[in-house]
């Protein structure tokens, strides 16, 4: 009788399951799944060359190597990673260098546009690849010489743009301000606003200027005008002011749980954690014909930065470009929270439907809004253990 043998499915050696100190990835924008399977879901993205500490390593489908779990339902595939012995080491995304605004270099293609180059070689021949339309948003690595012209590397595409097609962005220095009081805040807008001793009489004191923070401490009708205590002895009239209306959440919302209320008709988001206001600014939401739509929504995806176009064909809206968006927060298919190094004109409804908001207003609100994004991940998305943070648009 012929010696039956049964062979063994392949399985991973002992030292292939052992964790390692860390794992590097390898593979720029890595999925993380919710499971040790390519069926799971997805749960995020990783970047490129950050070292995450394995908690766990499991032989499973659809991966050659062991998967690795490196968070709560948080795991990928080890054929996207190596093993190191060196100590996990990753950045919070999007990095801000000390002092900075932004967290990358960006600039605008000129009034004649900006040439595109694949490569050096490229830039000998003049041959450029594409030409980028005039205000179109580039997302910049670094300043290259060559042959005695300078050269922006681009981050998207890794090709080159001449410095002198291009002009610098200035990003908006503005950011809102976090509350706690029960007063109402809010800002001057537009025209300055003079600060007097009394309610309706004394001399002016000072002026406030345009987006200047105010919060009133007491309340007084002086014929039909209100005014408004912002100091001791110091009073404004309330016209011009764009003063945060709060109001109550939603019934689902839990008693400290955190969502987002954006006003549409005074172009002010505020931040809540259950029935408290915890900050407050002002943002641009979509103007006529583009109006960000309003309800109540959960966002569903955190991408530390994302390029946002619209290539229309339309006579009514011309296209654009928007290289390495930052702190951009999905909350309604394609219309996003995000932050805007493009204008500085918050208060006023001026996107193609997302919420703008001010790079600094936005990286607190990125920060804030679950889910959160971990170390070393370029994008993250809600599970049913950790939904996503509810904005409600009006």
């Amino acid at each position: 009788m012929p010696l039956l043998v049964l062979l063994a499915s392949p399985s991973f050696a002992r030292a292939e399951l052992s964790l390692p100190r860390s794992i590097e990835v390898r593979v720029p924008g890595a999925y993380v799944r919710t499971s040790p399977s390519v069926q799971g879901s997805r749960r995020g993205t990783l970047s490129f060359g950050a070292r995450l500490q394995p908690l766990e390593a499991r032989e499973a489908e659809g991966c050659a190597a062991p998967w690795y779990r490196i968070g709560a339902e948080a795991w990928v595939c080890g054929e996207h990673v190596e093993r190191s012995g060196a100590e996990p080491s990753a950045r919070q995304l999007p990095f801000l260098e000390e002092g900075e605004i932004v967290p990358h270099r960006y600039a605008f293609a000129g009034p004649d546009g900006a040439r595109f180059y694949r490569s050096v070689e490229d830039i000998e021949y003049e041959d450029w690849e594409r030409e980028f339309d005039p205000r179109t948003g580039l997302h910049l690595r670094e300043l290259v010489d060559h042959q005695g012209r300078q050269y922006y590397r681009t981050v998207e595409g890794g090709g080159f743009v001449p410095a002198e097609d291009v002009v610098p962005a200035r990003p908006s220095g503005f950011a809102g301000t976090t509350i706690d009081t029960d007063e109402p805040v809010g800002w001057v807008w537009r025209r300055p606003v003079q600060v007097r001793p009394a309610a309706g009489r004394g001399r002016i004191l000072r002026r406030l200027g345009h987006r200047t923070g105010v919060v009133a401490l007491e309340q007084s009708t002086v014929g039909r005008m209100l005014w408004l205590r912002i100091g001791v002895e110091e009073w404004i009239r309330d016209q011009g002011l764009r003063l945060v209306h709060r109001t109550a959440p939603p019934p689902s919302v839990g008693a400290d749980e955190r969502w987002v209320h954006v006003d549409r008709s005074r172009q002010v988001l505020t931040a809540y954690e259950g029935r408290r206001a915890v900050y407050a600014t002002l943002v641009s939401t979509g103007r006529q014909g583009v109006a960000t739509p309003d309800g109540t929504f959960r966002i569903w995806a955190k991408l530390a930065t994302a390029e946002m176009s619209d290539e229309t064909d339309s006579v009514d809206e011309s296209p654009y470009l928007m290289q390495g968006v930052p702190w951009v927060m999905y909350f309604n298919e394609g219309v996003a929270l995000h932050g805007a190094y493009w204008h500085d004109e918050f208060g006023i409804a001026r996107s193609h439907g997302c919420v703008n908001l001010a790079p600094r207003d936005a990286a607190f609100i990125f920060e804030w809004a679950r889910p959160l994004l971990p170390p070393g991940w370029t994008g993250v998305l809600p599970t049913q253990s950790d939904p996503g943070t509810l904005v409600v648009v009006e």
